[in-house]
């Protein structure tokens, strides 16, 4: 909560979608970190730091998404956005189990790389339509 309540700080040094990016990025290493964790404690703890990160870039999304869609077509964009979300996270979890057979540890690298992937992207196509 806390992470989110400062996030609007970011993207006035670095535009919503580098913060977002950025933000969303720096919680893969935690991940990747959870997995080779060998303390409960320490897992945990890199868990909610990850979390912070990653929560705290929501509320640019939203932000950012408000203000690139007409007014009139805000709700449509909310929906898209949450259907999109919700649909990913039903397809990670059905694919997480799967690897999760493999090896144990084989879903926190997957979501490390698909979390830089996405930040990737992310910053990509939207760097530039804040000034538009």
């Amino acid at each position: 909560m806390a992470a989110s309540a400062a996030a609007p700080a970011v993207p006035a040094k670095l535009g919503s979608a580098l913060a977002v990016a950025a933000l969303r990025a720096a919680s893969a290493p935690f991940l990747a970190a959870m997995a080779l964790s060998s303390s409960l404690a320490w897992a945990s703890t890199l868990y909610v730091l990850r979390s912070a990160l990653v929560n705290a870039a929501d509320p640019l999304v939203s932000s950012l998404h408000m203000r690139l869609v007409k007014p009139e077509e805000r709700a449509r964009m909310a929906m898209l956005s949450t259907l999109a979300w919700q649909a990913a996270g039903s397809a990670g979890s059905l694919l997480g189990g799967y690897l999760v057979d493999l090896n144990v540890n084989l879903p926190l690298y997957a979501t490390a790389a698909v979390y830089l992937a996405h930040s990737a992207l992310f910053y990509a196509t939207l760097r530039g339509a804040e000034g538009r």
